[in-house]
């Protein structure tokens, strides 16, 4: 090959892996912070480095330095240090590597650098310097970093064809590129003495120097298009949480705006009611009449208390999205619920039946009791005609269901999963029971990660239903 072919081919050469570094340098330019962009860094810091070595070599052919010869020796090393780098930080995307391996890409240079410095034999120093880089760090550098792009190229895309077909073929090529790393220099030593530049293109009628580049397009271009389809999807992402924000912080809003509306309504209507009874506990003549208006403005006032300490509660329940929970006992918890709610059980002269086999043993926190409490509670105001609630537990494999039978008169189909809405202006109306208990009652089984949901009771009334896991945050 003649001295304009030779020049060429070096171009090219360099050129390859410049493109290298600045084709990946500008594609991740901006990019959102996505787990590929860090070990392509360093993958673009080999591709300049390196290119900045076969320029070196080309002035080191036409003589224009002898300095410049162990300059090109030690940015070669450098080269394929980079590269080490890059399979390391390529591998801690998944894996949790040691502070000391992941700066084992420096002693292994540190290394080469010391067994170079010791070469005594000066006409081939360089040539010997550069080989043992390729074998010592070029060649194992490129064929993990390979190795480790084609086995972990499905966890990275994520279920996307697109990025895994090109990540796999960015890992051959770098596995090609790494083999190709071992035609060196001649050297009367094996196996540089068989498997050297001369022999190679002797044997192919092509420059190594020219498959290498092929390489390094190549990997630009399969790294480039995952990149490209990377950043797609990220931006995706980022789009929908920012919609899902945008939706919560609507939601929330109108939730509120909903809520200062109910709160005004409803607080109104009480106060007013109580106001009506001190106006006429004014003008009574009887004091057991006054008396009377009184302890009912009290009932109305008390009332008002209670609906401020459920919005506050609700409010509460709906920032929390996780819970501390121990193991409990369902049968304690509902034995709880009802001797809390004794005073209005007897008042209202109801009957309820609990008969529990077992303890029901659950990992979830305290505050279920108040779920039960609000459905009895709810039968208690709503379904006293029927003057009976049975209450009992269903084991299903890994789940509780909690049955609360009343007698009452029932909830129309319409209503049975409207009765448990946060807020819906208008959608509980003309339905007895349809408090703010009931939405607290389902916001706490909602953290236990269970369901709650009411059924027809045989012949009359209704059957709540609660079934939650029985290891909630195991």
């Amino acid at each position: 090959m003649g001295d304009t072919g030779i020049v060429v081919v070096y171009l090219i050469y360099g050129l390859a892996f410049f493109m290298l570094a600045v084709g990946i340098v500008a594609r991740i330019f901006g990019m959102p912070r996505i787990k590929l962009v860090k070990p392509l860094i360093f993958l673009a810091v080999f591709g300049f480095i390196h290119g900045v070595d076969e320029y070196l070599d080309l002035l080191i052919i036409f003589e224009m330095g002898k300095n410049i010869i162990y300059l090109h020796t030690l940015f070669n090393a450098l080269s394929y240090t980079f590269l080490m780098f890059f399979a390391i930080e390529f591998l801690s995307i998944f894996l949790n590597i040691p502070m000391l391996l992941r700066l084992s890409p420096i002693f292994i240079f540190i290394g080469w650098l010391i067994i170079y410095m010791s070469i005594e034999n000066y006409e081939n120093k360089h040539i010997i310097g550069e080989v043992l880089s390729r074998y010592l760090i070029g060649f194992p550098a490129g064929f993990v970093s390979g190795y480790v792009v084609i086995y972990y190229r499905k966890r990275i895309a994520e279920n996307i064809k697109a990025i895994s077909d090109s990540l796999l073929l960015a890992g051959i090529f770098l596995i090609l590129y790494a083999f190709f790393t071992l035609v060196s220099h001649k050297l009367p030593y094996l196996p540089a003495n068989i498997i050297n530049n001369e022999n190679f293109t002797n044997a192919v009628g092509i420059p190594v120097q020219v498959f290498r580049a092929v390489c390094a397009i190549g990997m630009l271009i399969s790294f480039v298009r995952s990149l490209e389809v990377l950043d797609i999807e990220a931006r995706r992402s980022i789009e929908r949480k920012m919609e899902e924000r945008i939706r919560d912080y609507k939601e929330k809003l109108s939730m509120k705006t909903l809520l200062i509306d109910i709160v005004r309504h409803d607080m109104l209507n009480i106060l007013g009611i109580a106001k009506s009874y001190l106006d006429f506990s004014k003008d009574a003549e009887d004091e057991k009449e006054r008396k009377i208006l009184l302890e009912k403005a009290y009932t109305s006032i008390n009332r008002a208390i209670d609906f401020i300490e459920r919005i506050k509660k609700l409010s509460i329940l709906e920032e929390i999205k996780d819970i501390e929970t121990k193991e409990l006992s369902l049968k304690s918890l509902i034995e709880g619920s009802i001797e809390g709610l004794k005073p209005y059980i007897e008042k209202e002269k109801i009957e309820v039946e609990f008969k529990a086999e077992d303890d029901y043993k659950v990992v979830a926190n305290p505050i279920l009791e108040e779920a039960f409490q609000n459905i009895i509670m709810n039968a208690i105001k709503h379904a006293k005609e029927g003057r009976k609630l049975i209450i009992e537990i269903k084991e299903f494999n890994d789940k509780y269901r909690i049955y609360f039978r009343d007698f009452g008169p029932g909830i129309p189909n319409e209503y049975k999963k409207r009765i448990f809405e946060r807020f819906e202006k208008g959608s509980k109306k003309g339905i007895k029971g349809a408090g703010l208990g009931l939405a607290i009652t389902k916001k706490i089984v909602e953290l236990h990660k269970g369901k709650i949901w009411v059924e027809d009771n045989k012949p009359k009334g209704s059957v709540f239903v609660i079934e939650i896991p029985k290891f909630s945050n195991r």
